[in-house]
């Protein structure tokens, strides 16, 4: 079927092995999901890819990607990936890699477009290098992983964090940032390093009756750290922050 654009097989089984190269070598987008059995997945000459969705196939390990120039979204979660290369996908910009459970290791061109990165439920121990390559990175979800230093000092675009669930000891974000979500309780912060963390953050606004829409609303989350209770909650109360606890 070379002139189909797109592809959709979900919740099948005894498949062990899936060849869309000779099948829809043309197709942009694809949707392969649910497959029980699944264990090889062959889409490296599908070269006009612009959507991966291969999801909830637990026993496939890894993909082998071709060239994708054009491919702009990847969601493969719920696999059994381990280790995964996405440097033949320079187009890249958002990834969503989650429940990976055994997934700690991923390579990424150097700068990219990138601008959402969703890893949470993965066995992450750092992610330093990827967070090198993503200079225009938004959002970051790296929760439920093991991860003991987080620095976000140089993604300058940061606006959402979700890294609960770790075993965090330092966590840097850039100086005056305002993130519409921090998450980033259930770690090992101490007093010292939730003071450092709330000193980094923005001052925002305070609501005022003149705005014509609602102002935007800045919240973090740092319950059940080591810290917690301890620290200075007042630098937060002073810059605006709303406190949640989770």
């Amino acid at each position: 079927m070379p002139r189909m654009k797109s592809l959709a097989l979900n919740s099948i089984s005894d498949t062990r092995e899936l060849d869309l190269n000779t099948f829809c070598p043309n197709v942009e987008s694809i949707n392969i999901g649910s497959f029980t059995d699944l264990e090889h997945l062959e889409i490296e000459d599908c070269f006009r890819l612009r959507s991966i969705q291969v999801y909830s196939n637990p026993k496939l390990t890894s993909i082998e990607f071709g060239s994708h120039p054009e491919a702009e979204s990847l969601y493969c979660s719920y696999n059994g990936f381990s280790s995964l290369s996405l440097k033949s996908l320079p187009a890249l910009r958002d990834i969503d890699l989650s429940s990976n459970e055994v997934l700690s290791h991923l390579e990424l061109n150097e700068k990219t477009s990138i601008s959402a990165i969703l890893i949470q439920g993965c066995a992450f121990q750092s992610i330093t290098d990827i967070l090198k390559c993503c200079p225009s990175l938004r959002e970051l979800s790296c929760s439920y992983n093991k991860l003991t230093e987080l620095d976000l000092s140089d993604n300058s675009n940061i606006s959402e964090l979700r890294c609960e669930h770790n075993q965090l000891t330092r966590l840097m974000v850039p100086q005056g940032s305002l993130l519409e979500h921090l998450y980033c309780h259930s770690n090992q912060l101490d007093e010292d390093a939730l003071n450092t963390l709330f000193d980094s953050l923005g001052q925002v606004l305070e609501p005022a009756i003149y705005y014509p829409t609602p102002p935007r609303q800045y919240r973090i989350s740092f319950n059940d750290n080591p810290g917690a209770d301890d620290c200075n909650r007042n630098i937060l109360n002073d810059k605006n922050w709303i406190v949640e606890n989770k």
